[in-house]
């Protein structure tokens, strides 16, 4: 079986960036003054400035991504900021809305953006930063406008902070086209903790790599070793669930569907139930499976993930 290529989504109309190019030497950029207390924003500082609440959220988030997107692009406006990536298979994309409004715990409390800016930012790089930050600190990102070669991002509290400056990778120009759902035949609403251990326990008892997701006329949602898989593996199964509203699962199908995807990118996906409470997942036959999941007060993350082409799609 062969995978869909995302460059085939035929129902499409935002863009992201390709994997960025292989870093380049950089400079530092211009210093940082000395900042106010942590809760206040550093007033003389006129470049980009994000303060996130905690270190926590972010590197649970980020500790998910480095596995699948090498880098990421990290895209402000004076009005909002977003995330994209596409990872080094051209299976999968990601994409985050980020809320720039003050939040809650792990939201962002301070942002400051004048004009556009993108940064190219490498993921493992970023993440064993996030990792060596006690998960109770702020973050603070600071990035000039100009043709920005390098960050600085520092972590502290009350009494104490560290600073680093890391370099950015260049962007590669070149796009590709992020689907987009007007209506969708089947949705999937469920607790992402129950998503997890499902595709959790399908990773543990059998070797396939592919996994089957349908829609059935029962009103089920099926999770299950995919038909392709039969002769790499002596189980086959898997586990069905239906709408329960006390359990917060809520079921909609319009159209059965069938698709095979990749069971290593679903698990990896599903480990944001350390992020999210709920994940949200689109099945429609032209596109690609989607997978939504609302990252705190942060904001909203999405993994589309190409299916694998059927043996009949081919004759």
């Amino acid at each position: 079986m062969k995978a869909r290529h995302l460059l085939d989504t035929r129902k499409s109309n935002k863009k992201v960036s390709k994997r960025p190019k292989q870093a380049s030497k950089t400079s530092v950029p211009a210093v940082i003054s000395d900042v106010d207390a942590y809760g206040d924003p550093c007033p003389e500082y006129d470049g980009l400035f994000i303060q996130f609440m905690e270190a926590k959220t972010l590197y649970s988030f980020f500790n998910v991504m480095k596995d699948f997107f090498d880098h990421i692009e990290l895209v402000c406006d004076p009005d909002k900021m977003s995330i994209h990536s596409v990872c080094s298979k051209n299976i999968a994309l990601m994409t985050v809305e980020m809320m720039k409004k003050e939040g809650g715990d792990g939201g962002i409390q301070w942002y400051q953006c004048d004009r556009p800016v993108a940064l190219g930012i490498d993921t493992a790089s970023f993440t064993k930063l996030l990792k060596i930050a006690p998960m109770i600190d702020r973050v603070r990102i600071y990035a000039d406008y100009d043709y920005p070669r390098s960050i600085e991002i520092e972590f502290g509290n009350n009494f104490r902070k560290s600073a680093y400056i890391m370099n950015l990778v260049d962007i590669h120009q070149d796009s590709l086209q992020i689907p987009e759902w007007k209506s969708c035949p089947s949705i999937i609403r469920m607790p992402s903790a129950i998503f997890y251990s499902i595709c959790n326990n399908t990773n543990a008892i059998s070797k396939a790599n592919t996994i089957a997701l349908e829609t059935k006329s029962d009103g089920g949602f099926y999770i299950m070793i995919s038909d392709a898989d039969l002769t790499d593996t002596f189980i086959t199964g898997g586990e069905v669930i239906y709408t329960n509203m006390e359990k917060g699962i809520e079921i909609t199908i319009n159209e059965t569907i069938s698709l095979d995807v990749s069971l290593q990118y679903v698990l990896g996906f599903s480990k944001m139930y350390s992020v999210s409470d709920e994940v949200i997942i689109w099945l429609d036959s032209e596109l690609p499976v989607r997978f939504d999941y609302t990252i705190g007060t942060i904001g909203t993350c999405s993994f589309y993930l190409a299916p694998k082409l059927k043996v009949d799609e081919y004759v």
